[in-house]
């Protein structure tokens, strides 16, 4: 009957596991189940996660009350329930090895066979990457084992020798770095326990060593595969062999443009709002290059959208990390700065599995003795079971998707579907509640009825988002070509060179590759 009481953390894996399988995103509508498993969990371990981890939670939702995407905030809620109660839920330690080992082969099983048939993935938020960042958090234990429990030393190897091969083999330089920094650092902390750093290193080339003869035998050999490629594209971005700025570059600008959106709105924006709204804060030159609807960081992206204090919540949440190295944990601290590292340079800030699994990293590293208390914990369920039902109760009519989504583009998007004729007063409003985002432009432009309400819009919309997209002013230049006004056609290259210097995509003479928008 012992084993029963573990019944609720297997239910919560499955939630996890549920949410890992589906591309999700942080900006999309969690289904009702992710929400109701969110709640129960919290409902059952609401008293196991920490003061500053409700603290964290609330102040995202009290962001909606100076959000620029407030139905973004609302759905970010949401998505935080499960995250949330992953803090708790991770401090059963056994458990969670479990999980990953099992998220472990379930990864190689699904990246080996899209090696098989040539549908290698590397780049952000793919099976590769995920796999790659998620065995992370393995490796510092396998090695640990291997140094530490005799009896375990074969199975703690074998494991090693897995969570290596995924890592290299995912392609993912946000999971090589954070690789490279924690060999040395663990043979520095198995010394502090007696461990010769000689011993340690031995093992470490054993396992890369049995890592390379796996691959050699392997048909195709994914790793040397994944190497060779991710060495050609550092080599090229370090020499700027290419038209841009590159991988390194464009992640150094979206991190200046979180910078200056906390600059200008100390507060933030609204936590779940970068994705609508960062173009918004597009507004001078230096910010050429900027694609991404993440900004791969999500410390960064906490900080521009959930302000400096929900910034400085999440620094106290990741504090036991830093702790955890000056005891006898350090482990399982190794083992969640591994992965909470990755979180710095992808998007996996933005996929609600990989949050979830990063939280529950955090649980081994909790201390036992610090409950939230009582009020604490009643006032977070109830406001996340007012904000549940909220957002899942029954709602009719066009103005649901203002007045109760608060102008979400999925709701919003389904109103303008049912009710065509009321477009233009649904999109007045949505331009009221998202005042920074391009999207209801981009909504007007593609449902234009005249090539003049076209003309209008995509005007409306490079003089209000002018460093934003190139691809705008493209749209709008190929309108005037077609149409035979040479005139406008100058005038607006001009323009558009002048904002996007280094774009590739502004002349509608060359061929590159373009989506309206």
């Amino acid at each position: 009957m012992t084993y029963l009481r573990y019944l609720p953390h297997l239910a919560f894996f499955y939630l996890v596991w549920r949410v890992w399988d589906y591309p999700y995103f942080i900006y999309t509508e969690p289904p009702l189940w992710v929400a109701v498993g969110g709640l129960a969990a919290l409902l059952y371990w609401g008293r196991r996660v920490p003061a500053v981890g409700w603290l964290w939670w609330g102040w995202g939702l009290l962001t909606l009350a100076w959000s620029l995407a407030p139905g973004n905030t609302l759905v970010a809620g949401l998505w935080e329930l499960p995250i949330l109660a992953a803090l708790a839920v991770g401090r059963w330690r056994w458990g969670l090895v479990a999980l990953n080992l099992y998220l472990l082969l379930l990864g190689l099983f699904t990246t080996l066979s899209l090696f098989h048939y040539g549908l290698v993935q590397y780049f952000s938020g793919s099976a590769h990457y995920l796999l790659g960042e998620q065995a992370l958090w393995l490796v510092p234990l396998a090695f640990y084992w291997m140094l530490t429990k005799p009896r375990f030393r074969w199975a703690a190897g074998l494991l090693a020798v897995l969570s290596v091969y995924a890592v290299l083999m995912s392609g993912a330089r946000a999971a090589y770095l954070p690789l490279a920094l924690l060999l040395p650092a663990l043979v520095v902390f198995a010394a502090r326990e007696g461990v010769r750093p000689l011993r340690s290193l031995g093992y470490v080339a054993l396992v890369f060593l049995l890592v390379a003869g796996i691959d050699a035998a392997a048909p195709g050999h994914p790793v040397q595969t994944a190497l060779l490629y991710k060495s050609e594209v550092t080599r090229r971005d370090a020499g700027n062999l290419d038209e841009g700025i590159g991988n390194i570059g464009s992640r150094i600008t979206m991190w200046k443009l979180a910078v200056h959106m906390v600059a200008l709105r100390p507060l933030g924006t609204g936590n779940g709002s970068y994705a609508q709204v960062f173009e918004g804060f597009m507004d001078v030159p230096e910010f050429d290059g900027v694609w991404s609807r993440s900004p791969h960081n999500y410390l960064l992206e906490t900080l521009a959208t959930g302000g400096w204090p929900r910034f400085f919540l999440l620094l106290v949440l990741l504090w036991p990390i830093v702790r955890g190295f000056f005891s006898d944990d350090w482990p399982w601290a190794l083992a969640a700065a591994a992965l909470w590292t990755t979180l710095l340079f992808d998007v996996t800030g933005f996929i609600p599995g990989f949050l979830i699994l990063a939280f529950m990293t955090l649980g081994p590293l909790l201390p036992e003795a610090k409950p939230a208390p009582s009020w604490v914990w009643g006032l977070g369920l109830a406001a996340g079971v007012a904000l549940a039902a909220w957002w899942y109760s029954p709602c009719t009519g066009p103005e649901c998707a203002i007045e109760r989504y608060r102008g979400f583009p999925g709701r919003v998007s389904a109103a303008l579907k049912a009710y065509p004729d009321r477009a233009n007063a649904l999109l007045v409003q949505v331009e009221k509640l998202y005042p920074e985002s391009p999207w209801p432009l981009l909504v007007r432009i593609r449902s234009a009825t005249s090539s003049n309400e076209k003309e209008i819009t995509l005007r409306r919309l490079v003089e209000k988002f002018p460093y934003a997209n190139a691809n705008y002013y493209r749209a709008l230049i190929r309108m005037y070509l077609e149409s035979g006004n040479t005139e406008m056609v100058r005038s607006w290259l001009r323009i558009a060179r002048l904002h996007f210097p280094r774009s590739t995509f502004i002349d509608v003479t060359k061929p590159p590759g373009f989506s309206e928008p």
